[in-house]
């Protein structure tokens, strides 16, 4: 299983608050101006005490990291060997046909703040889950029709994709949706027939 992300990350992923970045790190107008109503949110509520190992007593707002006008994010994942967060641009065809994975960098040399893409296109990549090595990760692939395993270096640049499965009994996936890794090493994951085309959908 992949490594929970420090802070408020998941909080974000969770709440849908989490807006995404185009190929520029700098924030654009209508981002600053969700970054200030973001500020105004109330402090994220601690119910479990755990929560406190990650936070700590930093200040627990929920904060914008990044925007794309008119996407659909999903796919948020921490690749906790960078420190670095990963996001697709969208799970299906959008009318700005968004379709690439990112890297969210948290500062520095090596990952200078903001979003920039790693693969375009991504076929329209949906879900996505760390691995252990905490530098690779599997992709979900609506369009793609398959499960991928993402390999980038310790500077984030991608390095290779691989192809995991692509078919089951003989028939090809309809649009992989999300996945996890299994205790076991093993990877489950869903795919339901909402993102392929009626003409491709695997009938089962």
């Amino acid at each position: 299983m992949s490594r929970l992300a420090p802070t408020a990350l998941a909080a974000l992923a969770a709440l849908g608050a989490l807006a995404v970045a185009g190929a520029q790190p700098v924030l654009s107008a209508a981002a600053a101006a969700n970054e200030a109503l973001l500020a105004d949110w109330d402090p994220i509520e601690v119910i479990d005490s755990r929560f406190e190992a990650l936070v700590g007593d930093g200040d627990r707002r929920l904060k914008q990291v990044a925007y794309l006008d008119g996407a659909r994010t999903e796919g948020v994942s921490w690749v906790w060997a960078l420190g670095a967060l990963t996001f697709t641009s969208g799970n299906c065809p959008t009318p700005g046909d968004w379709d690439a994975t990112f890297l969210v960098g948290t500062g520095g040399p090596k990952r200078p703040r903001g979003a920039t893409p790693l693969l375009a296109p991504s076929n329209h990549s949906n879900g996505q889950v760390v691995d252990g090595t905490g530098s690779a990760w599997v992709t979900c692939e609506t369009t793609g029709r398959q499960l991928a395993r993402v390999q980038v270096d310790e500077l984030g640049h991608f390095v290779s994709k691989t192809k995991l499965v692509g078919e089951y009994q003989g028939q090809p996936l309809n649009s992989p949706n999300d996945a996890v890794f299994h205790s076991d090493g093993s990877i489950w994951f869903t795919d339901p027939q909402c993102g392929a085309p009626p003409a491709r959908r695997a009938r089962r």
